[in-house]
């Protein structure tokens, strides 16, 4: 939590963490940091996505690639979504949220082998920032 926390604040944006329990770990760690908060529920989460919002879901069940797409631009509002590592983001509770949803993953060489979170939300980071400074060259 603590490198997603310290990458975020460096580009500028806020990091919602969904508690798995009450007072867990990762809540209490979010406190020392201005641009994380913690919910301890997705219907809390939910409260913070505009309806207009672009949501990009990194998931390994996902047919389209991360550097295939460009979802995000400039004028959007575009949230990313990272599950944990072991079970990930469950449909049932990507349906919960609202705007516009995306399920893409990071292409991986070898199948079987994946990233960890972190690494994957600073690809999606990286991605999600170059298609925002292309729309501005455009």
């Amino acid at each position: 939590m603590r490198d997603m926390a310290i990458i975020a604040s460096e580009l500028g944006i806020d990091l919602y963490l969904v508690a798995r329990r009450q007072g867990g770990v990762a809540c209490k760690d979010a406190a020392i940091y201005e641009n994380v908060r913690c919910v301890e529920s997705l219907s809390e989460l939910a409260q913070f996505i505009p309806s207009n919002a672009k949501i990009l879901v990194l998931e390994t069940y996902a047919s389209r690639l991360l550097n295939e797409t460009r979802i995000c631009s400039i004028q959007d509002v575009c949230f990313i979504v990272v599950g944990a590592e072991d079970y990930g983001v469950p449909r049932e509770v990507l349906d919960r949220l609202p705007g516009d949803k995306f399920l893409v993953k990071i292409p991986v060489a070898v199948e079987g082998s994946s990233y960890n979170v972190v690494a994957s939300l600073v690809m999606a980071l990286y991605q999600v920032s170059s298609w925002m400074k292309q729309r501005e060259l455009e």
